[in-house]
C-alpha cells in the first residue's frame, strides 16, 4: 500500500476482497474501502494491478499477484481482465503479422539472392565457353538453317551487306569471331546471329527496310546477342539449379558434357525479354560507337511490328531460329524515347555504301 502519511511511504500486507469492500491488513495498518467507488488500473510496465479510491487520491494499493483477476466479486477486475485480453489478442495479431512480414521479406531476399547467384553462375559458365565451341555450335545451326532456307544466288548482296556493316563490325568487343553474312530466301522479315559470328538475314528483311540505318540497327541487335553469349546463357538458364551448380563446380568438362547433350536446344524459339533488352541496349551502344544513328533500330522494329500485324511475319515458316522475337511494342516505345534524348547536334557517319538490292523475281 502507498500512502504519504506512512513512515516509509508504503507498507506491505494482505488483501481481502469481497462483494462489498477491499480490505488491506499489514504493517500494523488496516484499511477498508467500499467496492462501489473502487477503481482498478493496470500497469504494463510493472505488470501490476492498482486499486484506487477517487475520494482519497493520495492512496494507492498495488499487487503483483495476477491471480487477483480470478476473484469474481469485483466487476472492475472482470472489465480490466477483458480489456487486457483484447489488447493481448491485438498484440498477438500484430506479432503474427510482423512474423509473416519478416518471413515473406526473408523469402523474397533469399529468392532474389538465389536468382542473382544463379544469374552470375550462368554468366560465368557462358564466359568459359571456348570460341571454338561456339563456332562449332554455330556451324551446326547454320547447316540446319541453310538446309531449309537456301542461300545461293545472293553473293553480290552479301558482299554489299558486309561493306555496309563494316563500321559496325569494327567496334565489336576485342576477340570477336569473324562476322559472315548470309542472305536466305525467306519472305518473313528477320535476322539471326549465330554463335561463332555467322549472321543470317532474310530477303524479307531487306524488302521491308529501306534505310541503311534500319538494317544496321537490326544487325547491331543480333550481334549483341552473340557478344553477350545469350545463346549459351539461354541454354544454361533452362537447366535445373542442381545441374547448374554441378556444371559450375565441375569446370569445363561439365560444361562440355552439358553442351554436347543439349546442343540442339540452342536453336530456340526466342530469347527472354531480359536478353532482348540487353541486346537492344548493347546494340544501341555499338551503333553509337560506330557513329551510326541508332534510331534506325526502333524504326526497323516498328516496321517489323506492322508486318507482323499484317500477317507478313511470324507465319511459323522456316527454322525455329528465324522466329526469334517476341512482341515488339514495348521495345519500340522504349528505344524511341531513348532516341528522343539524343543531342540534336550529334554527328553520324553518312551511309553511302550500296544498298543490297534484291534481284528482280
Amino acid at each position: 500500500m502507498f500512502q504519504p502519511d506512512l513512515p516509509s511511504g508504503n507498507v506491505t500486507g494482505v488483501l481481502h476482497l469481497n462483494r462489498q469492500s477491499l480490505r488491506f491488513v499489514g504493517g500494523g495498518h488496516t484499511e477498508e474501502l467500499s467496492a462501489e467507488h473502487l477503481e482498478v488500473e493496470w500497469s504494463a510496465a510493472e505488470q501490476a494491478v492498482y486499486f484506487l479510491d477517487p475520494e482519497r487520491p493520495d492512496w494507492r494499493l498495488r499487487t503483483l499477484d495476477q491471480r487477483v483477476f480470478n476473484v469474481p466479486v469485483f466487476p472492475q477486475l472482470a472489465e480490466l481482465r477483458d480489456q487486457l485480453g483484447r489488447e493481448r489478442g491485438q498484440r498477438e495479431v500484430r506479432r503474427s503479422l510482423r512474423l509473416t512480414l519478416y518471413f515473406a521479406l526473408g523469402f523474397v531476399l533469399l529468392a532474389t539472392g538465389f536468382s542473382w547467384a544463379t544469374g552470375r553462375m550462368v554468366e560465368a559458365l557462358a564466359a568459359r565457353m571456348p570460341p571454338e565451341w561456339e563456332s562449332e555450335i554455330g556451324a551446326e545451326m547454320l547447316t540446319e538453317l541453310l538446309a531449309q532456307n537456301p542461300a545461293g544466288g545472293y553473293t553480290n548482296q552479301e558482299a554489299e551487306l558486309t561493306r555496309l556493316a563494316a563500321p559496325l563490325v569494327a567496334v565489336l568487343p576485342p576477340g570477336h569471331a569473324e562476322v559472315r553474312f548470309h542472305l536466305v530466301q525467306e519472305s518473313d522479315p528477320n535476322a539471326f546471329a549465330l554463335p561463332g559470328g555467322d549472321v543470317v538475314v532474310t530477303t524479307g528483311l531487306l524488302a521491308l527496310t529501306d534505310q541503311p540505318g534500319e538494317i544496321l540497327g537490326v544487325l547491331a541487335h543480333e550481334l549483341a546477342h552473340v557478344s553477350r553469349h545469350h545463346h549459351a546463357r539461354q541454354l544454361l538458364s533452362g537447366v535445373g539449379s542442381f545441374t547448374l551448380f554441378g556444371v559450375f563446380l565441375g569446370g569445363r568438362g561439365g560444361l562440355s558434357g552439358l553442351l554436347a547433350e543439349s546442343s540442339g536446344m540452342v536453336v530456340i524459339q526466342g530469347f527472354s525479354r531480359q536478353f532482348e533488352t540487353e541486346a537492344d541496349d548493347a546494340g544501341w551502344d555499338f551503333l553509337l560507337a560506330a557513329k551510326i544513328d541508332p534510331r534506325g533500330l526502333p524504326s526497323a522494329l516498328a516496321k517489323l511490328q506492322v508486318a507482323e500485324a499484317a500477317g507478313q511475319a511470324g507465319k511459323r515458316r522456316g527454322p525455329a531460329a528465324l522466329r526469334s522475337h517476341p512482341d515488339t511494342t514495348w521495345r519500340v516505345q522504349r528505344l524511341t524515347r531513348r532516341g528522343a534524348r539524343l543531342a540534336a547536334n550529334r554527328e553520324f557517319l553518312p551511309l553511302t555504301n550500296a544498298w543490297p538490292r534484291l534481284p528482280e523475281p
